[in-house]
């Protein structure tokens, strides 16, 4: 590998002359012998060789060493101490008492003077051929004397220098860095080069036939013409080693060679190539890439595999109608994928397709029992045999010639006789073999000990790599090498996708090969030698496969063979044991759970599991391979070996990979401490390793199960990694899209759950900082909500678990049935085969597939189905292909069962039976033979086809059937409201239960066969006792009531739904009863049989439970509902087409916390200590802003409230309603101060003014704007704000006010509108701009005194003067004077309130501040005053004259319904939100936009140099109300917008949840800064996104409300205690930086 490189390091020694070169006698070896000149010393023929044959190919760097030293008097004295002998060498001392082995002399000084001038010679012949820029002359070196029986010499920092600088420059000029982006595919692409590549290095042997008949179908013309032409995949099968790699890669050179192919697309992908080959998901992602790339697609390809296969099925579509190029696609090695998503079984390869697809695997797989049932006799198939005699012979030969060896006859037909001696890899195995051992006894082809050899050596080729592993151990003594051959290939075995090079040397080195008798994790000080490793290196490098050269040199095997022979060599104890887990996962959960069995069922569980169990205990040598690499991949991310780890992907293979190697090695709390890590998890997702980590979780919980059933413990640690499993699967396409969010939506789960410890733990430590919201009022529940499964386009009518429960069959009105993962939630795989709706769906317990390799697998791989079509179907879960079809029902079938039962046959052996049961709209009820596809009895229906010897059967409908767990009863429900038993070995009725009100939906029979749970559209569930005789309810004379009784047949009736039940589902623990209804509730039950209970039956009462726990959260009716087998889980489906698991232990969906109904308005006080919510509901309520604690209710009446607004003083609250009424109540007591009706439509709109004196604005949907006293509720004004755009409906003259906000000083108002507008007002007496706008605004009135006059125009001057003197402060006195003020304001309304309280009469304060200036401003002021008097004009304060306001811009730019409008902290821009999912930022600078006096009184829209200005984008200055951004990524209507009173930053709350499951449903809480207009942060809500509110500074107070009445307190910013608080005063909130300094 370092070929292009070479380094001679020259000193005094020339070397032993060799004067007769041995070369074989093969005439390949003619060219070498002619070339080598004779009599030279083995450095020189290295030299010539390397450098002087063909000196332009090399970059050379030569050393000559200067020879000083050897006149040293040190050197003189050691010397003269040791000697060399003639004879003996250098092994002679002259000093026999002394033990030495090595002389001085002989060391360094030349052999004789001949070889002194042969070494002069050979130096003068590199400088001739590669000049002196390439050669360091005399480089010095000191003597430093013998150490360690070596005779060492030193000071070589000028040999050092030389030699790192001028060999870093030839490697960086021959390998240049790149400077392009990584191209993750491109990289994937050149891993499989050079796999084809390696591949085609070894010459194809006796399978031309096969090649041509590959080639001849990639060819195959028959579509030509055709456009349907479809035609299914070529399957190349054959026994493992019969060279399938080989011949896949020879076809594809082939086709590469052809003309009539260049312009076709080939794509080849070798399993095991890379390692990221070998997931299902990344070769669907790989395919659909390269496919897009050759046809010049634009398609967007997605990265879940569910949509990959769709993307697949498309791109493949698609590329046939590129007409001109062909496409095919070679899947070398499928049977060796990762059990991830199943994809071994080939389910996501289409039936049919345009392309041409080859695909190899081994006869034996799962893989091509897969393809044989998918196509049965229509399979297209390639079966690779083994070689001939003559083709294992020549592969014999081929293999010896290199190695210039040769076999005799005999030798080669000893080989053949062996079980696998005709295969190629075996063949080629062999031959590595024997060429070891025929060079180390050389002269042995014909010799008795070759025979012997040959005849010794293992018939398999596992057996074959054993026997090699035994040498390689052999040639490396422990007492040098340690247990370095046997660390090297387990390392690479436990490896999952093969190790780096270097990774390696460290894993090796990380332990003393003294210390493997301990823990095996000591760790030595010096690495392993690179020269030892190359050793070892070369022995395996035949059995591992080769990547790019330019890459990172990754090692792993080739072949999975060698995989199982280490595995039986080293690991036999776990080999032998792999699959005992497998068999054992159900019996582990059920001795978790022995309590909710009957005691006899959990000894026998406990029992099974002890003593399948008692074998694994300790951990063997695999798994401590396992912790060797979790060690190291862990040390490697934290650089300390007691750090935590920060998980900056410094490291990706360390974020990949621990989790796995943890899982192996069962460290547990290892494992534990990675994946519960919240920075470990936003890791993983940053580098695009989502599905990666949910594999790796489920298998972490499966792998778990082994032990917790030998302890018969799972620990808290099993639990909080189901839960954090839970977690992901749940948020997996918000952290996919939003990495950074991992940590908000870990902290806004409940207090008591898992992960909102895990977020505490990492707010305390300080490990995790950044701004997040602290949701205060959370509710302290554990949402039961698992998971959500979305994958069906129509409603669900049928879900059912696997006998094991680990996965889930669902069927749906969009005829087709769905197989998902119970664990992750994946969708493993969709059928079809009916043309209309399946109505009902069952696994068939035991039948087909089996155990699939590396994970939990079910038996249950086969299904069936029944539909609307009137009939059933049989699939294989494996391949997705119809297996059988039956009828027999002349009506749609609407409910089937399956049960498997042992009948005991005449010969006294038991033989397995499978049974099959039916309903049907015809009334009739079938039992088939499942095995024979015949029907047994025939219930019910038609008189013709009744075969039921005592019973007419059902006279309706039959809804469901259910197995008795014996399968010796059938019961059946039927729209005839009864509950029927039958016989199913005769099909005789046996007994009928009456008592249901109405239609019978389902029946379901309890695990022990004693109780029958029935639902119905009564509303009710009952469950009946089988013992009892059938009937209604029988009546007896109780002689102590004096009365008739009835004995009621059913024991318990459950209720609580709010309409019917159509579906009922009992537990395995017979203790708990689900319901599915159509008020669209999941309800559980608690069917716990007490004695009271029967005694309440047998006085013929009817005994009602009420449900214990109502889930929510479906969209429509509850249409079925399934139980786990281990009674944890519950999943329910219905008309919205999802499916939903939750936890059956939970404690339901957790409180609300607000209002019944939508609440709409949300308002804080001026200093945010106080919040209050208005509702749809009619209420009023007080909240604690700091803490988010509810209070209490301040005002309820019979009202709908929209919106509300507290008073800046904090005592009263504003609320507008639906009946256009404006209600103000005193928050402190309740009761109304102000009702005043708006108009008699509804209103939206409402805002108390800033400052004291204030007043009311509100808004309505008769498009005006009305002012109130804030005192007395007297109407101060009205605006006809809003009309309604051209075209809009015509009888309403205007459009609705949704929103009203006031500006920090009052002068300006905004106002947004359903006709897509936001006006932009400005009050009389502010107005500035226009000299004359006293004229427009009307004069004063004649009664007016003149001092009142001269007190009005000081109070205008002043204000004028203050505006002035502001614009000259610094940044700091204008914080510092803010701070003044809101100090003053408390004192103000604390003195306000007290006066109130007491009755007294307040005055109106003068708002103007004269505080800035000095006496002569005061001096100029009384100078205007004086003149003003003279022209007696004057402005009315707000108190005194009615609200006129002058429309200044109307600002245009939204495509709906603003719905929000509010200006910034310094009233300087307007942000404005739409139901269009946009934002818009606008200037609001009157004086620089003022229009003329000849347009003031246009109370309309603005010019169309106006509207332009709405609709531009960002500018650069205030030019006329201007839009400064757009924000447009929000996925629904945006409700509501505020800024913070600080000005840093600004809160959204919109509908709808970018990424989420169900994204229409949600809403979403955002802040963002208010100068960069960046996102800060997001929130999630439950429900559509209402109102909003924010106070205070960083961190924030902010409130929002969703369309549910949900109320959500939450604090923003970086909590307490991660910052420390500022020492210096907060910037501007005007300036740009003033939030980044906030931050």
């Amino acid at each position: 590998r370092c070929a292009p490189f070479f380094i001679g390091l020259y000193g005094e020694k020339y070397g032993r002359f060799i004067k007769d070169y041995r070369f074989p006698e093969s005439p390949s070896w003619n060219r070498i012998r002619s070339m080598l000149p004779p009599g030279r010393s083995l450095l020189e023929l290295e030299t010539f060789w390397g450098t002087l044959k063909d000196p332009k190919k090399c970059n050379p760097l030569f050393y000559f060493r200067d020879a000083t030293f050897l006149s040293s008097d040190k050197f003189k004295a050691d010397e003269s101490l040791f000697c060399s002998s003639e004879k003996s060498g250098p092994l002679t001392s002259k000093y026999p008492d002394r033990k030495t082995d090595f002389s001085i002399g002989y060391a360094y000084r030349a052999e004789s003077l001949e070889a002194s001038k042969s070494m002069l010679d050979l130096k003068r012949q590199i400088i001739k051929a590669h000049g002196l820029d390439c050669v360091l002359m005399d480089y010095k070196c000191t003597y430093l004397g013998p150490v360690d029986q070596m005779a060492v010499v030193g000071d070589l920092d000028e040999f050092k220098v030389h030699l790192t600088k001028n060999l870093f420059e030839r490697i960086i000029s021959r390998f240049p860095p790149s400077t392009s982006a990584v191209d993750l595919l491109s990289i994937e692409d050149d891993y499989h080069k050079a796999c084809l590549n390696e591949q085609l290095r070894f010459r194809m042997v006796g399978r031309k036939e096969l090649l041509d008949a590959v080639v001849e179908y990639c060819l195959d013309p028959s579509d030509d013409g055709d456009p349907e032409f479809e035609a299914p995949p070529l399957v190349m099968h054959g026994k493992p080693g019969v060279g399938l790699s080989c011949l896949v890669s020879n076809v594809v050179d082939t086709l590469r060679d052809r003309r009539d192919f260049k312009s076709d697309v080939v794509i080849y992908h070798f399993i095991g190539a890379s390692p990221r080959s070998r997931n299902v998901r990344t070769i669907l992602e790989r395919l659909c890439n390269m496919i897009s790339r050759g046809f010049n697609f634009n398609f967007v390809i997605p990265t879940d595999f569910v949509n990959l296969v769709t993307c697949f099925e498309l791109l493949l579509q698609h590329s046939h109608k590129s007409r001109g190029n062909r496409l095919v696609i070679f899947l070398d090695g499928v049977d060796q994928m990762d059990a991830d998503y199943h994809g071994e079984v080939l389910h996501w390869l289409p039936v049919k397709s345009h392309a041409r697809i080859i695909v190899s695997m081994h006869t034996s797989s799962d893989s091509y029992q897969s393809m044989k049932r998918r196509y049965g006799a229509g399979i297209r198939d390639l079966q690779v045999p083994d070689l001939t005699v003559e083709g294992s012979r020549e592969i014999l030969a081929d293999r010896m010639f290199t190695a210039h060896r040769s076999l005799s006859i005999k030798q080669m037909n000893m080989l053949m006789d062996k079980v696998e001696g005709r295969r190629p890899l075996y063949l080629m195995l062999a031959a590595s073999e024997i060429m070891v051992f025929s060079s180390k006894q050389p002269d042995v082809s014909t010799d008795t000990r070759m025979d012997n050899f040959v005849y010794r050596m293992s018939p398999t080729s596992i057996g074959l790599c054993r026997q090699t592993f035994m040498r390689w151990i052999e040639e490396f003594p422990v007492e040098i090498f340690g247990n370095l051959v046997q660390d090297l290939i387990c390392l690479l075995a436990c490896s999952r996708h093969g190790l780096q090079e270097d990774e390696i040397l460290e894993l090796i080195s990380h332990r003393d090969p003294r210390t493997f008798e301990g823990s095996g994790l000591d760790y030595p000080e010096v690495p392993l030698p690179r020269l030892m490793y190359v050793q070892c290196f070369d022995r395996i490098e035949l059995f591992v496969r080769g990547g790019p050269r330019w890459s990172i040199r990754i090692v792993q095997f080739a072949f999975s063979a060698i995989v199982r022979a280490i595995q039986k060599t080293f690991f036999p104890d776990n080999f032998d044991a792999s699959k005992l887990w497998v068999k054992l996962y159900s019996f582990a959960i059920a001795r978790d759970r022995a309590r909710r069995f009957t005691s006899s069922s959990a000894a026998n569980a406990s029992d099974m599991v002890g003593d399948a169990m008692k074998n694994i205990g300790t951990k063997n040598l695999e798994e401590r391979y396992h912790s060797r690499i979790a060690k190291y991949l862990r040390d490697k991310e934290t650089n300390n070996e007691d750090a935590r780890a920060s998980w900056g992907g410094t490291f990706p293979r360390a974020v990949k990979e621990l989790p796995y190697h943890l899982t192996q090695s069962r460290g547990w709390s290892r494992l534990e401490e990675v994946v519960l890590d919240l920075r470990f998890i936003e890791a993983k997702f940053r580098l695009h390793m989502g599905h990666d980590l949910l594999q790796d979780l489920v298998l972490s919980v499966q792998a778990k199960a082994p032990e917790a059933a030998r302890t018969g413990k799972w620990g808290h640690g099993h639990k909080r990694i189901q839960d954090m499993h839970r977690f992901i699967s749940q948020n997996f396409k918000k952290i996919s899209s939003d990495a950074s969010s991992t940590f908000q939506l870990a902290a806004n789960n409940s207090s008591s759950s898992t992960l909102a410890r895990i977020a505490l733990r990492h707010w305390q430590d300080g490990s995790i900082r950044q701004p997040w919201f602290r949701w205060l009022n959370k509710p302290a529940e554990i949402d039961p909500l698992i998971l959500i499964m979305e994958g069906h386009t129509a409603p669900v009518n049928r879900v059912r678990f696997s006998s094991d429960g680990l996965r889930i069959l669902s069927a749906s009105e969009d005829s087709s049935m769905c197989l998902w993962d119970a664990f992750s939630g994946e969708l493993i795989g969709k059928l079809f085969g009916h043309y209309l709706p399946i109505l009902s769906c069952a696994f068939i317990p035991g039948f087909g597939g089996g155990e699939l390799r590396g994970r939990v697998q079910s038996s249950d791989w086969t299904a069936i189905s029944a539909s609307r079509d009137k009939t059933m179907k049989v699939f294989d879960l494996a391949s997705g292909q119809e297996v059988k079809q039956l009828k027999g029902h002349i009506g749609r079938v609407l409910c089937v069962a399956v049960k498997s039962i042992l009948e005991l046959q005449e010969d006294g052996e038991l033989k397995r039976r499978l049974l099959g049961a039916t309903g049907s709209w015809d009334r009739s009820c079938k039992i088939w033979d499942l095995d024979q596809d015949e029907v047994l009895h025939d219930m019910g229906g038609p008189e013709s086809t009744n075969t039921c010897p005592n019973s007419a059967g059902h006279q309706n409908t039959v809804r469901d059937v259910s197995f008795s767990p014996d399968g010796s009863v059938l019961a059946t429900g039927s729209d005839d409201e009864t509950v029927r038993l039958w016989n199913v070995q005769t099909g005789e009725e046996i007994k009928c239960f009456l008592g249901h009100d109405n239609a019978v939906m389902s029946v379901d029979y309890s695990s022990n066969g004693e109780l029958v749970l029935s639902a119905s559209l009564d509303g009710t569930l009952k469950v009946w006792d089988t013992s009892e005789p059938g009937g209604g309810a029988d009546s007896f004379f109780d002689k102590t009531s004096n009365s008739w009784l009835k004995i009621r047949k059913e024991i318990l009736t459950l209720v609580g739904n709010l309409s019917g039940v159509l579906e009922g589902r009992m537990a395995s623990d017979m203790e708990t009863a689900v319901s599915a209804g159509k008020d669209g509730t999941v309800r559980i039950y608690s069917v716990k049989i007490s004695p009271h209970h029967m005694l309440e039956r047998k006085r013929g009462q009817l005994v009602q439970i009420p449900p214990t726990v109502t889930l929510f959260g479906h969209q429509g009716s509850v249409n079925t509902v399934a139980v786990s087998p281990d009674s944890w889980r519950v999943t329910s489906a219905g008309e919205d087409g999802a499916l939903r698991m939750w936890d059956l232990g939970g404690s339901g969906v957790p409180e609300k916390q607000g209002h019944k109904l939508a609440c709409g308005g949300l308002s804080y006080d001026r200093f945010g200590e106080n919040l209050v919510s208005c509702g749809q509901d009619g209420s009023i309520k007080l909240w604690d802003g700091k803490q988010g604690l509810f209070l209490r209710e301040v005002a309820k009446k019979e009202v709908q409230y929209n919106r509300c607004s507290v008073s800046p003083d904090g005592l009263r609250v504003a609320a507008i309603c639906q009946d256009g009424v404006l209600r103000v109540y005193d928050i402190k007591t309740g009761k109304p101060i102000i009702t005043q009706r708006h108009s008699y439509l509804s209103c939206s709109a409402v805002s108390f003014s800033n400052g004291m004196g204030f007043n009311i604005a509100t808004g309505s949907d008769d498009g005006t704007v009305k002012f109130w006293s804030a005192d007395d509720g007297t109407l101060k004004g009205s605006l006809d704000a809003h009309v309604q755009p051209a075209g809009a409906n015509r009888m309403r003259k205007f459009a609705a006010v949704n929103d009203v906000s006031y500006s920090p000083d009052n002068g300006q108002l905004v106002s947004c509108s359903s006709d897509m507008t936001v006006k932009y007002w400005l009050r009389a007496y502010d107005w500035s701009g226009d000299p004359n706008a006293a004229e427009d605004f009307g004069q004063l009135k004649d009664d007016l005194g003149p001092e009142e006059k001269r007190r009005m125009n000081r109070k205008k001057l002043v204000n004028v003067k203050r505006r002035e003197k502001e614009a000259t402060m610094t940044e700091d006195e204008k914080l510092a004077r803010r701070k003044k003020q809101e100090r003053e304001m408390k004192v103000k309304a604390a003195k306000l309130e007290s006066d109130l309280t007491r009755g007294l009469e307040v005055e109106e304060e003068s708002s103007s501040d004269d505080s800035l200036l000095d006496d002569n401003d005061i001096m100029l002021i009384e100078k205007a005053l004086d003149e003003q008097e003279e022209e007696d004009v004057t402005l009315q304060t707000r108190s005194s004259m009615p609200q006129k306001w002058r429309l200044v811009s109307t600002l245009r730019g939204h495509s709906g319904p603003v719905l929000s409008a509010s200006f910034d902290s310094a009233g300087k821009r307007v942000l404005s939100s739409s139901a269009d999912g946009t934002v818009r930022v606008w200037t609001a600078n009157f004086e620089a936009n003022s229009p003329k006096k000849s347009d003031s009184r246009a109370n309309t829209a603005s010019s169309e140099e106006e509207e332009e200005a709405g609709h531009g984008g960002r500018s650069q200055g205030p030019a006329r109300n201007s839009c400064l951004t757009v924000i447009d990524v929000h996925h629904g209507p945006v409700r509501s917008i505020r800024c913070t009173p600080d000005g840093a930053a600004f809160f959204l709350v919109s509908e709808g949840i970018p990424g989420a499951v169900n994204a229409s449903r949600g809403g979403l809480l955002t802040v963002w800064d208010a100068w960069g207009y960046n996102q800060l942060g997001s929130f999630e809500l439950i429900g559509r996104g209402v109102g909003l509110a924010c106070s205070g500074h960083t961190p924030y107070s902010v409130a929002c409300s969703d369309e549910d009445g949900q109320v959500y307190v939450c604090s923003y910013g970086y909590q307490e205690p991660f910052i420390p608080k500022p020492t210096r005063a907060l910037p501007n909130p005007l300036r740009p930086s003033g939030f980044c300094s906030i931050l």
